[in-house]
């Protein structure tokens, strides 16, 4: 008896899937095109190593395109495949690389030899991975890009563009603590001036809230002032009394205590935590 459910649940479930065409409870941007993966009897996907279980597939006849706009397409086997494993989206097709923020042919093989495969995942119990983005990650290269413009990117080396990427695909840009969510990003093989090539998050330009332009300013503002406050107490000969000193260092604590809160504000005192404390 239970087998004669668990057999009629299954058909069900798939001919619920060919009704409607897409996988209940799963995001566009988590399917990843499988139809090169192998259909077992069972119903399932074999697909990259991973086993797609008949609930987490379906087949698709459209694409999305920037801005969420649907395109119709040849039917083709999706699967939920985000929700098994890691995924990274990248911007461009394989093997390509992007030349200031747009996708620009294919990459030769020197050039492929030369990019750093390794990407940093942070997983939700806090630990970060170096994981080989082809062997432990699956890869999406079919997914609408975040903007139709120009896109920027940034280079973890480069200073205030720290960044990190979670397993569930969202991404945090430390410098204004600013969280993206997949569809407002992608990842692509961008060459250094070190002449190789490593794998760099783009994005559309982002807005950061006036108020918070506006407090900023107002720190900078306090800490030069201060600044300017102790240079002037510190080089007058007639300010050298115990009070004056005193004062003086008052106001170096009053700077440092405004130099960690605007580092704060911005999200730049994580690797100097115990130093602030």
């Amino acid at each position: 008896m239970q087998l004669l459910l668990g057999s009629l649940s299954a058909i069900f479930v798939l001919l619920m899937q060919e009704t409607n065409g897409e996988i209940p409870g799963c995001d566009f941007y988590d399917t990843v095109d499988i139809s090169a993966g192998e259909k077992l009897t069972n119903g399932s996907y074999l697909f990259e190593g991973l086993l797609i279980p008949v609930c987490l597939w379906s087949e698709y006849d459209y694409k999305l395109l920037p801005g969420g706009s649907k395109e119709s397409v040849g039917r083709h086997v999706r699967g939920c495949v985000c929700k098994l494993r890691t995924c990274i989206r990248f911007c461009c097709l394989e093997n390509h690389k992007t030349l200031n923020g747009v996708c620009h042919g294919d990459m030769t093989m020197d050039e492929i030899n030369k990019i750093d495969p390794y990407v940093n995942v942070t997983f939700s119990n806090g630990t970060v991975a170096k994981k080989h983005f082809k062997e432990d990650l699956i890869l999406q290269y079919d997914l609408p890009k975040p903007c139709e413009n120009e896109m920027h990117y940034i280079d973890h080396e480069m200073l205030f563009n720290d960044f990190t990427l979670f397993e569930n695909g969202t991404f945090l840009l430390h410098f204004g603590n600013i969280f993206i969510e997949k569809r407002e990003y992608c990842l692509q093989h961008v060459k250094t001036l070190g002449d190789d090539f490593r794998i760099m998050p783009h994005f559309c330009p982002l807005f950061v809230e006036e108020s918070k332009i506006w407090e900023t300013l107002a720190m900078i503002i306090s800490l030069i002032s201060i600044l300017l406050t102790i240079s002037v107490y510190y080089f007058l000969k007639k300010a050298q009394n115990v009070l004056d000193k005193c004062f003086i260092c008052c106001m170096v604590c009053l700077f440092l205590y405004h130099l960690i809160s605007f580092l704060n504000f911005w999200n730049l005192s994580t690797d100097l935590c115990s130093l602030a404390g």
